[in-house]
């Protein structure tokens, strides 16, 4: 990993870039010795960026990762297909741990997608009406299995509400970017407000707005 362009450089939180995707697998995973794993990581990851194109020094690296390792050429492959290309063979997670002041703090999780489903987010799930109407944001984000956002969904959405509350604008919609939001309004009455929510591919999903009408 390595800190962003120089510009990223000047925020107080800088981006971090990742080009190592691979940290210490070749040991724990593939049980390789620390010398050959010393010799094949670079290998592979220049492979990643340069593909046969790549430098004349990782060839020799890979070379030497073969010979201390005793590995056939046909293992090598296996790594190559299985760290750089294989599309179609197995599936490779990465696991991201941030740490602030030697504690953890954030843990994500990046692999193929194995499910889907909505994340339902009510800003104020308790409305009180007095002078005039309250009102509340619901937002929405189709994840993954491991919380990510998916940024290519578009799903279709339709919102049903039941009880003292009603949808402001249109019911029917499309995850943009995977992200969507709507607004519900109280309608001068007590209760519980349920609010199902249908999407394309994902199935429903309920949530509720406890509404109290002020007299």
């Amino acid at each position: 990993m390595g800190r962003g362009p120089q510009q990223g450089l000047q925020a107080p939180h800088p981006p971090v870039f990742t080009d190592d995707f691979i940290g210490d697998a070749l040991t724990e995973k593939e049980h390789l010795n620390e010398t050959a794993a010393k010799f094949l990581k670079p290998a592979l990851v220049a492979g990643s960026k340069y593909a046969f194109s790549m430098p004349k020094k990782y060839f020799l690296m890979a070379g030497l990762g073969i010979v201390t390792s005793g590995m056939k050429i046909g293992d090598m492959v296996s790594l190559v297909e299985k760290y750089i290309g294989g599309w179609g063979d197995e599936q490779v997670s990465y696991r991201f741990e941030g740490y602030k002041d030697g504690q953890l703090v954030k843990t994500a999780v990046k692999t193929a997608v194995a499910e889907t489903k909505l994340d339902v987010r009510v800003d104020n799930p308790e409305l009180v009406e007095a002078d005039t109407y309250d009102v509340t944001r619901v937002a929405l984000t189709a994840v993954d299995q491991n919380g990510n956002r998916l940024p290519f969904a578009s799903n279709a959405v339709t919102v049903h509400v039941e009880g003292p509350a009603e949808v402001i604008g249109p019911k029917s919609f499309a995850l943009i970017g995977g992200d969507r939001a709507f607004w519900l309004r109280t309608k001068g009455a007590s209760g519980e407000a349920v609010v199902t929510i249908t999407v394309e591919h994902m199935g429903t999903y309920t949530c509720k707005v406890q509404v109290t009408k002020r007299q």
